[in-house]
Protein backbone atom coordinates (compact mmCIF):
# COMPACT_ATOMS: atom_id res chain seq x y z
CA UNK A 1 0.00 0.00 0.00
CA UNK A 2 2.73 2.37 0.88
CA UNK A 3 4.57 1.76 -2.37
CA UNK A 4 1.65 2.23 -4.44
CA UNK A 5 0.74 5.22 -2.22
CA UNK A 6 4.61 6.69 -2.83
CA UNK A 7 3.99 5.88 -6.45
CA UNK A 8 0.95 7.60 -6.97
CA UNK A 9 2.17 11.12 -5.34
CA UNK A 10 5.35 10.68 -7.55
CA UNK A 11 3.00 10.31 -10.62
CA UNK A 12 1.06 13.66 -9.20
CA UNK A 13 4.59 15.51 -8.87
CA UNK A 14 5.41 14.70 -12.50
CA UNK A 15 1.80 16.03 -13.79
CA UNK A 16 2.53 19.25 -11.84
CA UNK A 17 5.49 19.86 -12.92
CA UNK A 18 4.68 19.33 -16.73
CA UNK A 19 2.04 21.70 -16.15
CA UNK A 20 3.91 24.33 -14.69
CA UNK A 21 6.49 24.26 -17.30
CA UNK A 22 4.05 24.08 -19.66
CA UNK A 23 2.63 27.21 -18.29
CA UNK A 24 6.01 28.95 -17.89
CA UNK A 25 6.72 28.44 -21.89
CA UNK A 26 3.42 29.87 -22.57
CA UNK A 27 4.09 32.79 -20.35
CA UNK A 28 7.68 33.37 -21.36
CA UNK A 29 6.15 33.00 -25.37
CA UNK A 30 3.85 35.99 -24.70
CA UNK A 31 6.02 37.84 -22.84
CA UNK A 32 8.57 37.75 -25.81
CA UNK A 33 5.95 38.29 -28.50
CA UNK A 34 4.82 41.94 -26.40
CA UNK A 35 8.40 42.41 -26.79
CA UNK A 36 8.30 42.18 -30.30
CA UNK A 37 5.38 44.05 -31.20
CA UNK A 38 6.36 46.49 -28.77
CA UNK A 39 9.41 46.98 -30.53
CA UNK A 40 7.57 47.17 -34.03
CA UNK A 41 5.46 49.65 -32.92
CA UNK A 42 8.60 51.75 -31.86
CA UNK A 43 9.92 51.54 -34.31
CA UNK A 44 6.69 52.15 -36.89
CA UNK A 45 6.15 55.96 -34.51
CA UNK A 46 10.48 56.52 -34.55
CA UNK A 47 10.03 58.78 -37.19
CA UNK A 48 7.11 60.96 -35.68
CA UNK A 49 8.51 61.29 -32.68
CA UNK A 50 11.86 62.30 -33.90
CA UNK A 51 10.01 64.72 -35.98
CA UNK A 52 8.36 66.52 -33.04
CA UNK A 53 12.14 66.42 -31.41
CA UNK A 54 13.39 68.07 -34.26
CA UNK A 55 10.27 70.62 -34.84
CA UNK A 56 10.59 71.88 -30.55
CA UNK A 57 14.02 72.64 -31.27
CA UNK A 58 13.26 74.55 -34.42
CA UNK A 59 10.69 76.12 -32.35
CA UNK A 60 12.88 76.92 -29.36
CA UNK A 61 15.90 78.20 -32.19
CA UNK A 62 13.16 80.69 -33.33
CA UNK A 63 12.41 81.83 -30.33
CA UNK A 64 15.77 82.22 -29.25
CA UNK A 65 16.65 84.17 -32.45
CA UNK A 66 14.11 86.65 -32.51
CA UNK A 67 14.82 87.75 -28.90
CA UNK A 68 18.30 88.21 -29.36
CA UNK A 69 17.62 90.19 -32.48
CA UNK A 70 15.07 92.31 -30.03
CA UNK A 71 17.33 92.74 -27.47
CA UNK A 72 19.77 94.08 -29.80
CA UNK A 73 17.28 96.80 -31.62
CA UNK A 74 16.32 97.73 -28.55
CA UNK A 75 19.55 98.62 -27.30
CA UNK A 76 20.79 100.13 -30.68
CA UNK A 77 17.45 102.57 -30.29
CA UNK A 78 18.74 103.58 -27.03
CA UNK A 79 21.71 104.34 -27.92
CA UNK A 80 20.10 106.21 -31.16
CA UNK A 81 18.05 108.23 -28.57
CA UNK A 82 20.89 108.96 -26.21
CA UNK A 83 23.01 110.58 -28.94
CA UNK A 84 20.37 112.29 -30.29
CA UNK A 85 19.59 113.85 -26.80
CA UNK A 86 23.07 114.54 -26.28
CA UNK A 87 23.76 115.58 -29.81
CA UNK A 88 20.48 118.65 -29.17
CA UNK A 89 21.71 119.28 -25.58
CA UNK A 90 24.95 120.09 -27.11
CA UNK A 91 23.82 122.05 -30.41
CA UNK A 92 22.02 124.22 -28.26
CA UNK A 93 24.75 125.01 -25.35
CA UNK A 94 26.85 125.80 -29.02
CA UNK A 95 23.67 128.32 -29.93
CA UNK A 96 23.51 129.73 -26.36
CA UNK A 97 27.15 131.14 -26.60
CA UNK A 98 27.41 132.01 -30.46
CA UNK A 99 26.91 135.98 -30.01
CA UNK A 100 28.78 137.01 -32.66
CA UNK A 101 30.17 140.91 -32.97
CA UNK A 102 31.29 141.75 -36.02
CA UNK A 103 33.58 144.86 -36.05
CA UNK A 104 33.87 146.54 -39.80
CA UNK A 105 37.81 147.23 -40.88
CA UNK A 106 38.70 150.66 -40.26
CA UNK A 107 39.07 151.83 -44.21
CA UNK A 108 42.14 154.34 -45.63
CA UNK A 109 42.11 157.76 -44.16
CA UNK A 110 38.61 157.44 -42.04
CA UNK A 111 39.56 158.91 -38.42
CA UNK A 112 36.62 156.74 -36.49
CA UNK A 113 35.46 153.27 -36.75
CA UNK A 114 31.82 152.30 -37.06
CA UNK A 115 30.48 150.64 -33.88
CA UNK A 116 30.61 147.12 -33.46
CA UNK A 117 27.03 145.20 -34.45
CA UNK A 118 26.13 142.47 -32.25
CA UNK A 119 24.26 139.76 -33.94
CA UNK A 120 22.12 137.39 -31.86
CA UNK A 121 21.29 134.25 -33.70
CA UNK A 122 17.66 133.47 -32.83
CA UNK A 123 17.21 129.46 -31.11
CA UNK A 124 15.18 127.60 -33.28
CA UNK A 125 15.80 124.16 -31.83
CA UNK A 126 14.32 122.26 -29.13
CA UNK A 127 15.62 123.26 -25.87
CA UNK A 128 15.32 120.55 -23.07
CA UNK A 129 14.48 122.72 -19.25
CA UNK A 130 16.04 120.21 -16.80
CA UNK A 131 16.25 121.55 -13.32
CA UNK A 132 15.90 118.58 -10.84
CA UNK A 133 18.54 118.23 -7.26
CA UNK A 134 19.54 115.02 -7.09
CA UNK A 135 19.80 115.17 -3.32
CA UNK A 136 16.05 114.93 -3.11
CA UNK A 137 14.99 111.39 -3.46
CA UNK A 138 11.17 112.05 -3.07
CA UNK A 139 9.32 114.03 -6.25
CA UNK A 140 5.79 113.95 -7.46
CA UNK A 141 5.12 113.91 -10.91
CA UNK A 142 3.06 116.49 -11.45
CA UNK A 143 5.74 118.68 -10.41
CA UNK A 144 8.09 118.09 -12.82
CA UNK A 145 7.97 118.80 -16.60
CA UNK A 146 8.40 115.77 -19.06
CA UNK A 147 12.32 116.24 -19.73
CA UNK A 148 12.96 116.39 -15.82
CA UNK A 149 10.91 113.33 -15.63
CA UNK A 150 12.92 111.34 -18.26
CA UNK A 151 16.30 112.23 -16.92
CA UNK A 152 15.01 111.28 -13.60
CA UNK A 153 14.39 107.90 -14.68
CA UNK A 154 17.79 107.61 -16.76
CA UNK A 155 19.84 108.56 -13.50
CA UNK A 156 18.26 105.25 -10.95
CA UNK A 157 15.12 106.81 -10.16
CA UNK A 158 11.39 104.69 -10.50
CA UNK A 159 8.13 105.23 -10.89
CA UNK A 160 5.76 104.73 -8.40
CA UNK A 161 1.65 104.95 -7.76
CA UNK A 162 0.16 105.39 -5.09
CA UNK A 163 -2.66 107.47 -2.47
CA UNK A 164 -0.80 110.01 -0.29
CA UNK A 165 -2.08 110.76 2.79
CA UNK A 166 -0.70 114.21 2.40
CA UNK A 167 -2.60 115.05 -0.50
CA UNK A 168 -5.26 112.73 0.08
CA UNK A 169 -5.50 111.25 -3.44
CA UNK A 170 -3.84 108.23 -5.61
CA UNK A 171 -0.74 109.98 -7.30
CA UNK A 172 2.19 109.08 -9.39
CA UNK A 173 6.05 109.57 -7.95
CA UNK A 174 9.51 108.99 -8.89
CA UNK A 175 11.54 107.92 -6.06
CA UNK A 176 15.32 107.23 -5.56
CA UNK A 177 15.35 104.43 -3.05
CA UNK A 178 18.06 104.57 -0.12
CA UNK A 179 20.74 101.59 -0.17
CA UNK A 180 18.46 98.35 -0.63
CA UNK A 181 15.24 100.04 0.56
CA UNK A 182 11.97 99.02 -1.12
CA UNK A 183 9.77 101.41 -2.48
CA UNK A 184 6.96 101.04 -0.47
CA UNK A 185 9.07 101.70 2.95
CA UNK A 186 10.46 105.16 1.08
CA UNK A 187 7.00 106.58 -0.13
CA UNK A 188 5.57 105.63 2.99
CA UNK A 189 8.35 107.41 5.37
CA UNK A 190 8.19 110.95 3.09
CA UNK A 191 4.47 110.26 2.87
CA UNK A 192 3.79 110.68 6.39
CA UNK A 193 6.76 112.98 7.10
CA UNK A 194 5.17 115.42 4.83
CA UNK A 195 1.58 114.86 6.08
CA UNK A 196 3.31 115.94 9.44
CA UNK A 197 5.20 118.98 7.77
CA UNK A 198 2.16 120.16 6.45
CA UNK A 199 0.61 120.59 10.29
CA UNK A 200 3.81 122.72 10.82
CA UNK A 201 5.49 120.13 12.78
CA UNK A 202 9.19 119.67 12.66
CA UNK A 203 9.78 116.11 11.07
CA UNK A 204 12.97 114.28 10.21
CA UNK A 205 13.65 111.24 8.90
CA UNK A 206 16.47 109.15 9.06
CA UNK A 207 18.32 105.82 7.52
CA UNK A 208 20.89 105.09 10.24
CA UNK A 209 20.15 103.64 14.25
CA UNK A 210 17.55 106.03 14.34
CA UNK A 211 13.57 105.46 13.88
CA UNK A 212 12.62 105.97 10.17
CA UNK A 213 10.60 109.52 11.27
CA UNK A 214 11.08 111.70 14.36
CA UNK A 215 9.07 114.72 15.25
CA UNK A 216 8.66 116.85 17.76
CA UNK A 217 5.27 118.29 18.55
CA UNK A 218 4.21 120.38 21.57
CA UNK A 219 7.65 120.24 23.00
CA UNK A 220 7.52 116.12 23.30
CA UNK A 221 9.35 113.96 20.69
CA UNK A 222 7.88 110.83 18.88
CA UNK A 223 9.20 108.31 16.57
CA UNK A 224 7.55 106.24 13.62
CA UNK A 225 8.95 103.08 12.65
CA UNK A 226 7.59 102.19 9.08
CA UNK A 227 7.90 98.34 8.94
CA UNK A 228 7.35 95.87 5.82
CA UNK A 229 7.67 92.76 7.78
CA UNK A 230 11.34 92.10 6.43
CA UNK A 231 13.33 93.38 9.57
CA UNK A 232 11.38 90.33 11.44
CA UNK A 233 13.49 87.88 9.61
CA UNK A 234 16.17 88.91 12.16
CA UNK A 235 14.26 88.34 15.59
CA UNK A 236 17.16 89.39 17.49
CA UNK A 237 18.15 92.88 15.63
CA UNK A 238 14.29 93.50 15.62
CA UNK A 239 13.97 92.79 20.06
CA UNK A 240 16.94 95.14 20.30
CA UNK A 241 15.11 97.88 18.36
CA UNK A 242 12.16 97.75 20.35
CA UNK A 243 14.36 97.65 23.50
CA UNK A 244 16.06 101.11 22.27
CA UNK A 245 12.35 102.84 21.32
CA UNK A 246 11.04 102.10 24.52
CA UNK A 247 13.90 103.06 26.29
CA UNK A 248 14.25 106.53 24.38
CA UNK A 249 10.52 107.71 24.07
CA UNK A 250 9.33 105.66 26.00
CA UNK A 251 4.83 105.55 25.16
CA UNK A 252 5.48 107.84 22.34
CA UNK A 253 6.38 105.83 19.49
CA UNK A 254 4.57 103.24 17.31
CA UNK A 255 4.88 101.04 14.12
CA UNK A 256 3.09 101.74 10.48
CA UNK A 257 3.35 98.47 9.16
CA UNK A 258 2.98 99.42 4.80
CA UNK A 259 0.28 96.31 4.60
CA UNK A 260 -2.42 96.07 6.62
CA UNK A 261 -2.11 92.05 7.31
CA UNK A 262 1.49 92.83 8.91
CA UNK A 263 -0.72 94.67 11.72
CA UNK A 264 -1.45 91.97 14.20
CA UNK A 265 2.09 90.61 14.20
CA UNK A 266 3.49 93.95 15.16
CA UNK A 267 1.29 94.71 17.95
CA UNK A 268 2.80 91.88 19.98
CA UNK A 269 5.73 94.34 20.26
CA UNK A 270 4.25 97.77 20.52
CA UNK A 271 2.10 100.30 19.23
CA UNK A 272 0.66 99.96 15.91
CA UNK A 273 -1.08 102.06 13.34
CA UNK A 274 -3.55 100.63 10.88
CA UNK A 275 -2.11 101.89 6.96
CA UNK A 276 -5.34 103.03 6.18
CA UNK A 277 -5.88 105.14 9.20
CA UNK A 278 -2.73 106.95 9.35
CA UNK A 279 -4.11 110.22 8.56
CA UNK A 280 -6.71 110.20 11.31
CA UNK A 281 -4.65 108.45 14.06
CA UNK A 282 -1.57 111.57 13.41
CA UNK A 283 -4.70 114.22 13.55
CA UNK A 284 -5.83 112.70 16.87
CA UNK A 285 -2.44 113.03 17.98
CA UNK A 286 -1.06 116.09 16.99
CA UNK A 287 -4.08 117.33 18.34
CA UNK A 288 -4.48 115.53 22.15
CA UNK A 289 -0.81 115.44 22.34
CA UNK A 290 -0.75 111.52 23.51
CA UNK A 291 -1.12 108.57 21.59
CA UNK A 292 -4.07 106.84 22.94
CA UNK A 293 -5.87 103.27 21.27
CA UNK A 294 -8.66 103.60 19.16
CA UNK A 295 -12.68 103.09 20.20
CA UNK A 296 -13.69 100.40 17.96
CA UNK A 297 -12.76 97.09 17.27
CA UNK A 298 -10.45 96.59 15.08
CA UNK A 299 -9.31 99.99 15.69
CA UNK A 300 -6.74 102.48 14.21
CA UNK A 301 -4.35 101.99 17.31
CA UNK A 302 -3.56 98.49 18.84
CA UNK A 303 -2.03 98.73 22.25
CA UNK A 304 0.85 95.88 22.79
CA UNK A 305 0.42 93.10 25.08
Amino acid sequence: MNAETETIKTDDMLVISIIVVVLASKIYSEFLNFILQLKRDILNYLWLIILAVVFMLFLAMIGIYYKIKWDKEKKKRKEIDDAIYYKKVKAQEALEKQLHVHVPQKRNNEEHIVAPVETEIPLTHYKKEINVDFNKIFYRREELNDDEAEYLLKSGYQKFEAKSIASGKREEFILRPRHNEHLVHLFFTYDIAEYIRKRNVVANTYTTQMPDIVFISHGKTYAVEVETGSVMKNMKKFREKVENLNQKYKDRWFFVPTNKNLVQKYRKYGKTVDPRCISNFLERLLKNRKICPAKKAGGRLVHRR
